[in-house]
């Protein structure tokens, strides 16, 4: 089975008439169907409801891959008993008897055969995103380091940057632009990233050449 990335709740900004909201993500790639985020405390139906639509019960979710900890990403978790749920360096998995939790190792940090997580920074203190191997692309789940496709055109307009210009959001966003020739962001549509070699060969001259 070939990988599938799909979208199935899009993320909706704070001025949205239905309300804001983040975006859920499926990832199937024949050895782990992997939803990343949760969705808020209102849509759970929705969610399981889009799921169907896959062919995908919630109970056949194996990871449950949480972006960041804010409540209109992460609020259906208890929809998905069997899943592995990954969120921040923390892994947890309901055993026979009780729930068992280990640390991450180290980053990156692979969940799938296609599927690997980096543990940024810049929304919140620990971001964390999806890149994805599907047929001959990398799909990146980037949670609300990218908000929306305007963030590509902000971040353009941000280079040349100075050394001292690297906070933490646009160091995650350097690393996203070079990581995903399409990009799944929080709250907007995907979008095609079509300089991601550039923004990919501007992350390795900083970090190897600069510093």
């Amino acid at each position: 089975m070939t990988t599938a990335c799909h979208v199935i709740i899009q993320g909706r900004p704070n001025d949205d008439p239905l309300g804001p909201t983040g975006a859920v993500g499926l990832i199937q790639d024949g050895t782990s169907t992997i939803l990343v985020d949760a969705g808020d405390p209102w849509n759970g139906s929705e969610i399981v409801g889009k799921l169907k639509e896959h062919q995908v019960a919630p109970c056949q979710v194996t990871h449950v891959l949480v972006t960041h900890g804010h409540l209109d990403h992460c609020a259906n978790l208890g929809l998905f008993p069997e899943a592995t749920v990954i969120m921040d360096w923390d892994i947890g998995k309901r055993g026979n008897e009780r729930a068992e939790y280990s640390v991450i190792p180290g980053w990156p940090y692979r969940v799938s055969e296609k599927c690997e997580i980096l543990n940024l920074s810049g929304h919140t203190a620990s971001d964390t995103i999806a890149i994805v191997q599907e047929k001959n692309r990398l799909v990146v789940y980037s949670g609300d380091l990218i908000e929306d496709s305007q963030d590509l055109q902000k971040f353009e307009d941000f280079l040349p940057l100075d050394e001292d210009e690297y906070e933490d959001l646009i160091l995650s966003q350097e690393i996203i632009f070079g990581s995903g020739d399409v990009i799944v962001p929080g709250h907007g549509e995907s979008f095609k990233n079509p300089d991601r070699y550039l923004f990919l060969f501007l992350s390795f001259w900083r970090r190897f050449m600069l510093l």
